[in-house]
């Protein structure tokens, strides 16, 4: 079964899991941590936010040459200012079961070496995803929320150093409700973690969640987990109903921003497709978490996928899509800041990293 250390490293070793363990482990099987800030800018560059809407909009941007910074990453697609914003980081071992339970262990410990990566565990990332467009501050999924662990839930220190209130986000669109998605639009209290946002999930995913008995058969999960999954779903979408627009693939939320139905991790994942100009970014959610096993061998799934066949017709649709029309990619999971490019290679796909860019 699985605990964490404080490293934020999961130990899938013998023995029970524990009702804490249980809630940390909820959403990917990872757990959140208290909220910590984050150096302002490795650059040194000084940032400013204008707050008057009349300036430009919710948290217009006022200053120049901005660079990185520790915990977020700046890019554009096209005339759209995007931040990279990290929840934090994890460790999941050993990798089988919950990753590529489909393989055999000598084939995944091959992959995994073949890419330069140890054999004993996979590590991951959190990424979430800010964009203005027009006068909205749009959010890409909101992280794991508050927890006592040390690696997991830094989206709202992050943000305060890449100069970003919450009050100034206008929108936020889930991609699925797993904890690392969804429970940090939430504080403990119930009070929302971004007051002044409305948030758009997808209608299939919201009513998975919030029916009477959700059915988590396909995923290879304790039961303990399966049954937080769905009581801290239910809790953190009940505190949201007055903010919530319910949604569909298809549906238009803002000029420039496509909603693609991707189901199979949940129900009604969704991914987006974010365009500018000739510039088209894919914002992948959940379609892989793992940047060797599961584009070398897209056939192989993790745990937590609800649905495993669907999963892969998912990944699979949407990685052609990518690799045929060069689509930049932000992956949720991917090695920080999660941004690159999908090639296909021999019967499975490549992760490809775009070089680290010091200024946006």
């Amino acid at each position: 079964m699985v605990g964490q250390n404080l490293n934020g490293q999961m130990d899938l070793g013998a023995g029970g899991v524990s009702r804490r363990q249980a809630m940390l482990a909820a959403g990917l099987g990872v757990a959140a941590v208290a909220l910590t800030g984050s150096a302002a800018s490795a650059m040194g560059t000084r940032r400013v936010v204008n707050d008057d809407p009349k300036a430009g909009g919710p948290g217009a941007e006022a200053s120049e040459a901005l660079g990185q910074g520790v915990g977020f990453y700046r890019a554009r697609i096209g005339s759209i200012p995007a931040t990279i914003v990290s929840d934090g980081f994890a460790a999941i071992a050993p990798v089988q079961p919950l990753f590529a339970p489909e393989g055999k262990a000598e084939e995944v410990a091959a992959v995994l070496r073949e890419n330069f990566l140890p054999e004993d565990k996979v590590n991951i990332d959190f990424n979430t995803v800010l964009l203005r467009i027009g006068g909205e501050v749009i959010l890409v999924d909101t992280g794991s929320g508050i927890s006592q662990e040390a690696t997991i839930g830094r989206l709202l220190g992050n943000l305060a150093a890449a100069g970003v209130k919450p009050a100034q986000v206008t929108g936020i669109i889930i991609t699925h409700a797993h904890r690392d998605h969804l429970f940090g639009a939430v504080q403990p209290d119930g009070r929302a973690s971004f007051p002044n946002a409305k948030v758009f999930i997808s209608k299939t995913e919201h009513d998975f969640w919030m029916s009477s008995n959700p059915d988590l058969s396909g995923a290879g999960i304790p039961d303990e987990w399966k049954k937080a999954w769905v009581s801290g779903a239910q809790s953190v979408l009940g505190s949201l109903k007055g903010s919530l627009q319910l949604v569909a693939p298809g549906d238009k939320i803002v000029d420039g921003i496509e909603l693609v139905g991707t189901p199979g991790h949940t129900p009604g994942h969704l991914s987006l497709v974010v365009s500018s100009g000739k510039d088209r970014v894919l914002i992948a959610g959940d379609l892989a978490h793992n940047h060797a096993l599961m584009f070398a061998k897209p056939e192989w799934t993790v745990a937590f996928d609800s649905d495993k066949k669907q999963a892969i017709e998912s990944r699979k649709k949407m990685f052609d899509r990518a690799a045929a029309d060069r689509l930049r990619v932000l992956a949720y999971h991917m090695p920080f800041p999660g941004v690159g490019f999908i090639s296909r290679q021999g019967s499975g796909f490549r992760w490809n990293m775009e070089p680290w860019s010091w200024t946006a």
